[in-house]
């Protein structure tokens, strides 16, 4: 399966549909709900500079789907577990039940004559500086399954765990999220701003 990620600035991205009226199409919403094409591009027009579409494609299908940038929930304690007991596994590196987990997750980029966007997170002096002052929060950068970075300190999610827990829509140039140790997250994806995590990290979702 084939996947690709087109930003809402414009109906451009639904031109594919255009190109090949052999497959079945198909359109999801933010809640993943299937919706029809003109309620879809209600919600591009709506949601604009704050979401991206991903769009699948199979021999037979074509489906898009509304991702937000930021979105913020519960996971449920079992969750928290499961991947506290991945990044455990991963990295053996301990995480205790009072500290915040934060995960870098980047998938593998899709142009290959420039410098990945991992290269400028993980190399972020200031943030790790950061980091290294807070006991209480546990940090990790992760990648997808198969894309093995040469930093000792990147870790490869390669059973998929924590990308089929947290991050199952392919967003290239990095994603993260904040997992406080109530079970309350904030996660963003696609192109972020390092320096606004320990902001993030403070505030109520």
């Amino acid at each position: 399966m084939k996947l690709f990620i087109l930003l809402f600035l414009t109906f451009y991205s639904l031109n594919i549909f255009a190109q090949t009226n052999l497959k079945k199409e198909f359109y999801l919403d933010e809640n993943n709900k299937p919706i029809l094409l003109t309620e879809f591009k209600g919600k591009v027009s709506l949601y604009n500079k704050y979401g991206y579409t991903v769009v699948s494609e199979t021999d037979s299908t074509l489906t898009a789907k509304i991702i937000f940038r930021e979105k913020t929930g519960i996971l449920q304690p079992g969750e928290r577990d499961a991947v506290v007991k991945t990044l455990q596994q991963l990295t053996h590196n301990a995480v205790n039940v009072s500290q915040t987990i934060i995960i870098n997750y980047f998938y593998s980029e899709p142009v290959k004559n420039q410098a990945p966007c991992i290269d400028h997170y993980t190399s972020d002096k200031k943030y790790l500086r950061f980091i290294n002052k807070h006991t209480d929060y546990a940090q990790f950068f992760m990648t997808e399954k198969g894309f093995n970075y040469s930093q000792q300190s990147v870790y490869e999610d390669v059973n998929e765990t924590i990308r089929n827990l947290l991050f199952k829509d392919v967003v290239h140039c990095g994603n993260y999220i904040i997992i406080k140790p109530d079970g309350h997250y904030y996660k963003r994806v696609g192109e972020y701003r390092q320096d606004d995590i320990p902001s993030k990290i403070k505030e109520d979702w």
